[in-house]
């Protein structure tokens, strides 16, 4: 076991963070596997994530008030990757989000035309300081550095050009080498987030080198995104102890918009699962697990109030005018602390019977 000496305080923590971060992140480009891709010495070197660690550094001192004698923690070197991300997380602190919202992500290495290859539905968040950032849970990880960000070169749909991609709406963030692929729902959100990372490589946040801190933000608001996980035998459709078929909201969708409802077979599979049919991936998915479902508020919504055909919305999770369809019920996630807040996720029912028969197998799980 590896045994690593960490400041209790959040000096130390910080400039731990960044040392490891910057080793982890430097050891990666170097064992790319393909030759063209893979960082030279030299370049790892000359790259910026020392810069970075050097200006952690000085920010996490100034920012320090006391110094208490340091503590030692056991680390397993199976745990490095977890603290490392935990730990640099701390790094990343103060203030709001400057954007946020759910991404697909290709995995390193990914092929873009298949779907498998790319990670659904992530909530990614922009910090203040530059840095990319995703939500896992109330977890938040730095994916991409404010130094790395601020040398990188933002690539769009176009620019891309990639061949017939699993999500039609892409963008590309590339520095070092490395290429990282997203995706969005819509070319509007392409735009949306393109510009803010344009901007976060010239903001005074970056240059500066203000923090960022989850636990101080007023709220991250969380959309209850799809787990695509992949069900065990035993919670197949052909076992569900309750299924039927629903009109289900996309993950990025309106409320009162009609067209970004799909339906699905859905079913309770006998943990507790909320499980559907995925006609994208042409299998059976978890949609919320038996842990979240036990976590649950269930809501009715009677008011009625479809959008007008053409019409959009600045608030897509707005409800209160109404919803798309008749019968229609939400479920929302309690979150663990005041900063994350998780907006519901809607279902509508084809007869008010159905939906209280849903809701009341749902609340069964919560007894």
């Amino acid at each position: 076991m590896a045994c690593l000496w960490v400041y209790s305080h959040e000096r130390g923590r910080g400039a731990l963070a960044s040392m490891l971060q910057a080793v982890y992140q430097a050891w990666r480009k170097l064992i790319v596997k393909n030759p063209a891709k893979r960082a030279t010495c030299r370049q790892v070197l000359e790259s910026t994530l020392w810069e970075d660690l050097f200006n952690q550094v000085a920010v996490a001192e100034q920012e320090a008030e006391i110094a208490p004698e340091p503590k030692p923690v056991g680390v397993h070197g199976s745990n490095m990757n977890e603290m490392i991300n935990s730990s640099l997380a701390m790094t990343e602190r103060k203030d709001e989000a400057s954007y946020q919202g759910v991404l697909c992500q290709l995995k390193e290495g990914g092929n873009p035309a298949q779907a498998p290859d790319w990670e659904i539905n992530r909530q990614f968040i922009l910090t203040p300081t530059g840095a990319l950032c995703v939500l896992d849970g109330e977890e938040v990880t730095v994916v991409i550095s404010a130094g790395a960000i601020r040398n990188a070169t933002i690539l769009g749909t176009a620019a891309l050009a990639l061949s017939a991609p699993a999500f039609p709406h892409v963008f590309a963030i590339e520095e070092g080498g490395q290429r990282r692929i997203f995706a969005p729902k819509t070319g509007e959100e392409v735009e949306k987030w393109t510009s803010k990372l344009e901007k976060a490589k010239t903001s005074e946040a970056n240059i500066t080198k203000k923090s960022f801190n989850l636990a101080s933000m007023k709220e991250v608001r969380v959309r209850v995104n799809n787990k695509r996980t992949q069900i065990s035998a035993d919670m197949k459709l052909e076992k569900a102890s309750f299924q039927g078929t629903l009109q289900k909201l996309n993950s990025n969708g309106a409320v009162r918009s009609t067209k970004d409802y799909r339906e699905r077979t859905m079913w309770l599979a006998q943990d507790g699962s909320f499980c559907y049919n995925s006609k994208k991936q042409e299998e059976p998915l978890i949609y919320l697990s038996a842990a979240d479902m036990k976590n649950v508020e269930v809501a009715l919504h009677d008011t009625v109030s479809p959008l007008p055909e053409g019409e959009t919305t600045e608030n897509p999770s707005d409800d209160s005018q109404g919803v798309a369809f008749a019968h229609t019920f939400s479920l929302r996630l309690k979150a663990k602390t005041g900063v994350v807040v998780y907006e519901p996720c809607y279902f509508a029912a084809a007869s008010a019977q159905e939906r209280d028969t849903w809701v009341e197998q749902i609340r069964k799980l919560r007894a």
